[in-house]
């Protein structure tokens, strides 16, 4: 039995890390390919002046990209081109010098760059460009070869910008920018374009439907992160936070159930306990920095996934069930009755940790916000670092119980009691089931129903015959009958009986054109950026947005509000959000109108009806003006 629990055990946890991986990691970033981005952070710039920031790319061993100017062989140089706007008054991009090689069959030689190489990109803000933050976008097109291929790619790097008036000297990261780009010296022979940028015509940007010539400066009243050790303390305090925002708490029995279960072992059994229940957390982060790194993901993305939806809820059902006394498995893997013994409490810890933080990303607390929006435009190597300070900050507690044992003291030896705490903490399971349900999309929600049935008439049946009590022989049929009815009921529910598509009921919704008319007919904007996964966002509008002197706010004839709904993949509405410097909801844009609508305010995270309307009036002021 003990092989068929591990094979049970590998089986689950690497179904589910296989979806995770495979729907969000691209195939331009697998290990061994080039690695390009952003190695500036946030550049400070005063208009007038020079500022600079660099382009980071690392090539993988045996293959080259070429120079700039690559000489007179066959390749394409690589070059840095910056998309038009109207921030900038010029820029100029220069190219270390490469060195020399000479394929075969090709009678001229070219220069190549090895190993990394940095482009420096120089620009000059214009004089009139207001105080705030921007965003530039850089284009790099390269050709990567080795002794057998060559392949084109291209990248597009944000590079956000604070412009900043009365800064004598600039920022370190400036200056240091600045000399290396200058060290250089100018080249005139480049085979790039010319690098002097013209103005921005209104072209509307293709995925938010609102024109690139808008640069927002969007105002958030938490400030902004200014550097990595504020980064790091915040994301200390906003992952210690996730332990009690709603999302998490109807999952605390994950976290505590094999703390009490095991409040009478040994010392080292608490202690390893904690820290592999910690691990789990810490692990599940550094997969979530690898994903957001790699592949643009977005805190709570992964619940817009159809197929992680169906993974969760169909665990946390089972682990409801067990709970129940319907089935037992003797895996560590569900927390059913059999887990007393010592060897299944350090992998059910472990895994515990994993589920807690993968059901608690659908949740942005205070400090979460502002952190991940400063993360998510730095290098990789600073986002490990934040996303596990986060994970860290989130594990402290039970790291400090793994500590400090003797604070375990205060829960009841075990007793009868634990049969109705069981119990209990089934229930709680199944309000999280229902939560999950609830936020599956209304097209699946019905086969996700019925595939739960299958799936407990399977459980039910693999409790009372392949138990560790039965023989072996029956516990293996038993098993073998429990994957075939979850198997027929995954297909008879989602691709015979509900396979239709069901329409929910219309709603406001958001419409970049919308916004573009209410900023020159003089309408205040307000666009609500939430989605079904985020039950922070369902709080804000019972706390917020649906109180009285809100909704007479939004009664009024020159404010009009609408709803960004992200639960799905809604490429205009999350486009919008990276130009507004967020990378989480909730969050609710006030864009007043005419000359103030580059600088919408943002209210992020958890706030209060008092702030909406402090907002609001706010925007209703450049009524006045226009």
């Amino acid at each position: 039995m003990n092989r068929i629990n591990k094979i049970i055990t590998t089986l689950i946890i690497t179904f589910l890390f296989y979806h995770i991986v495979l729907l969000y990691a691209s195939p331009e970033n697998s290990a061994g390919e080039i690695k390009i981005y952003n190695a500036s952070g946030e550049i400070t710039a005063t208009p007038g002046k020079l500022a600079a920031a660099v382009i980071a790319v690392e090539i993988p061993d045996g293959s080259y990209i070429y120079a700039n100017p690559k000489g007179k062989g066959i390749g394409k140089a690589t070059e840095v081109t910056i998309k038009k706007n109207r921030l900038l008054k010029s820029w100029e991009v220069r190219y270390p010098k490469g060195e020399k090689y000479q394929a075969k069959g090709d009678p001229d030689s070219v220069n190549v760059y090895r190993k990394a190489v940095r482009l420096p990109v120089a620009f000059e803000v214009k004089n009139d460009a207001r105080d705030g933050s921007y965003s530039l976008n850089a284009n790099l097109q390269i050709l990567i070869c080795s002794s057998s291929s060559c392949i084109p790619v291209e990248r597009n790097i944000e590079i956000p910008v604070r412009v900043k008036r009365g800064i004598l000297a600039g920022s370190p990261e400036t200056v240091n920018n600045v000399g290396e780009f200058l060290s250089l010296g100018k080249k005139n022979n480049t085979d790039s374009s010319e690098s002097k940028i013209q103005n921005a015509d209104n072209t509307a940007d293709t995925k938010t439907g609102i024109p690139e010539s808008i640069l927002f400066a969007p105002l958030y009243p938490e400030g902004k992160i200014t550097g990595l050790l504020e980064a790091i303390l915040f994301g200390l305090i906003a992952g210690f936070i996730l332990n009690f925002m709603p999302c998490v708490l109807p999952v605390v029995s994950l976290k505590i159930m094999s703390f009490v279960m095991n409040a009478g072992e040994k010392k080292s059994v608490i202690v390893r306990q904690g820290f592999l229940f910690s691990a789990g957390i810490i692990a599940s982060f550094i997969l979530l920095a690898v994903l957001a790194a790699f592949s643009g993901y977005k805190w709570g993305a992964l619940f817009q996934n159809r197929i992680f939806i169906i993974v969760m809820t169909s665990f946390i059902f089972a682990m409801g069930l067990s709970l129940f006394g319907v089935f037992t498995f003797n895996v560590p893997l569900l927390a059913g009755r059999a887990v007393s013994k010592t060897h299944g409490i350090y992998m059910d810890a472990f895994i515990k940790g994993v589920m807690a933080t993968l059901l608690a990303t659908p949740c942005s607390g205070p400090f979460l916000g502002g952190t991940l929006a400063w993360t998510l435009t730095r290098p990789p190597e600073i986002i490990f670092v934040i996303f596990l300070s986060v994970g860290l900050g989130m594990a402290l507690p039970y790291m400090l119980l793994a500590l400090n044992p003797s604070l375990l003291r205060v829960l009841p030896k075990p007793g009868v009691w634990m049969n109705y705490f069981e119990t209990a903490m089934g229930f709680l399971l199944m309000f999280t089931v229902v939560y999950l349900v609830s936020i599956s999309d209304h097209s699946g929600r019905m086969g996700l129903l019925l595939f739960l049935l299958f799936l407990s008439i399977g459980l039910w049946q693999f409790g009372k015959f392949g138990s560790p009590g039965n023989v072996r022989w029956k516990r293996g049929i038993s098993f073998a009958i429990l994957l075939i009815v979850a198997a027929a009921g995954y297909g008879l529910s989602f691709r015979y009986f509900f396979n239709g598509r069901v329409f929910s009921h219309e709603r406001i919704t958001f419409s970049p054109e919308r916004i573009l008319k209410n900023k020159d007919s003089g309408k205040v904007t307000v666009v609500e950026f939430t989605a079904d996964w985020c039950p922070n966002c369902l709080l804000v509008e019972k706390l917020a947005l649906e109180k009285d002197q809100v909704r007479e706010l939004f009664a009024r004839d020159d404010v009009e509000f609408m709803v960004a709904d992200i639960t799905r993949k809604n490429p205009q509405a999350e486009s919008l959000m990276n130009r507004l410097g967020s990378k989480s909801i909730p969050l609710l844009s006030i864009f007043p109108p005419g000359e103030g609508f580059i600088s919408p305010l943002c209210l992020r995270d958890i706030y209060s009806a008092d702030d909406v309307a402090e907002a609001v009036n706010k925007a209703e002021k450049f009524l006045i003006k226009n």
